[in-house]
């Protein structure tokens, strides 16, 4: 099944005028300045701030190519979706982890973010700093920073957890192949 991204890498072809989100301030997008295109709803993500991109501008951005195959292969992989580094000597505390980020939901979705795939990396460090590699539905999510802070408290509940740093991150785009079974189940999508 070849599904379309529900995000582009894009490029202004020329200067652009943009509306941030949410309160519509204007604003000047430079030419050749990439972005991320979700064109289902005209929306531009720029240096972390989502934008209105007025529809009659959508042809002057020019859609670059994402070639997967140049993507990073993972070291090891859980569900052919999440990044595991450094974690063969500490099974016990990768399962915790797990465990701990199946705790955290969506709250406009109700699904947690293991199962909707949000989770693309774990990395623990030999000082038991966990690093989460996290995507979201939509670049433009406002419910960012509420996941971040709810991953951060789940996993400083672990006693071996000495550190947690989430990223954001948004390459490759997340898509509804991301969707694990359950998830699928629990949003009717079978």
């Amino acid at each position: 099944m070849d599904t379309k991204p529900d995000f582009y890498l894009a490029r202004a072809k020329k200067d652009l005028e943009l509306f941030e989100l949410p309160f519509d301030t204007p604003t000047m997008l430079a030419a050749g300045c990439e972005v991320l295109w979700q064109p289902s709803r005209n929306v531009v993500i720029h240096e972390g701030r989502s934008y209105q991109l007025k529809s009659e501008a959508t042809d002057s951005l020019e859609i670059l190519n994402w070639d997967q195959s140049a993507a990073p292969k993972p070291e090891t992989s859980l569900n052919n979706s999440i990044t595991l580094e450094n974690l063969s000597a500490k099974p016990d505390l990768t399962s915790a982890i797990l465990d701990q980020l199946r705790l955290v939901y969506d709250p406009e979705i109700s699904v947690n973010i293991v199962e909707l795939g949000l989770i693309y990396g774990i990395r623990i460090a030999k000082n038991y700093k966990v690093t989460i590699n996290l995507t979201l539905t939509n670049p433009a999510c406002n419910m960012s920073d509420f996941i971040i802070a709810e991953i951060k408290a789940k996993l400083k509940e672990l006693e071996t957890v000495k550190k947690v740093e989430v990223r954001l991150v948004f390459d490759p785009p997340w898509s509804y192949d991301r969707l694990s079974e359950e998830a699928k189940l629990a949003l009717g999508i079978i």
